[in-house]
């Protein structure tokens, strides 16, 4: 763990991952703007990190369902409307998932695989580590 800490790499790796989670945290706010949603911008990270917080912990495939329940949750401690904060819900986690999924899917694509054919590929990698 020392020698981990104080590599140069670990650092840069502290850099990107917080400018990505800011990063996350605008396009989370942007869209509750363009949603009609007028809160602060701590309000908006404190909603996102409440999400994340929340969906943590494994559970349905894609974080649906915990994500929405989180997001609602996170929006009406801070006073929006329950049936606006599901509108909002579903909104921002189609906005801020499908472009990942749709990139995944390319990645995929280009590498010849199928996505039936994924886990025994893994098992050949396996199977070759042990060795």
């Amino acid at each position: 763990m020392k020698l981990i800490v104080k590599s140069r790499s670990f650092y840069l790796a502290a850099i990107f991952s917080l400018a990505l989670l800011s990063l996350q945290i605008l396009a989370f706010w942007l869209i509750m703007e363009a949603y009609g949603l007028s809160v602060s911008f701590f309000v908006a990270t404190s909603v996102f990190l409440i999400i994340h917080l929340g969906t943590l912990v494994p559970n349905a495939p894609a974080n649906i369902g915990s994500y929405h329940f989180f997001c609602v949750m996170g929006l009406m401690l801070f006073g929006v409307d329950k049936s606006q904060a599901i509108g909002f819900s579903i909104v921002v986690f189609t906005l801020l998932t499908l472009p990942l999924l749709l990139i995944g899917m390319i990645a995929i694509s280009q590498t010849g695989l199928v996505l039936r054919n994924i886990p025994s590929e893994l098992a050949k990698w396996k199977i070759a580590d042990n060795n």
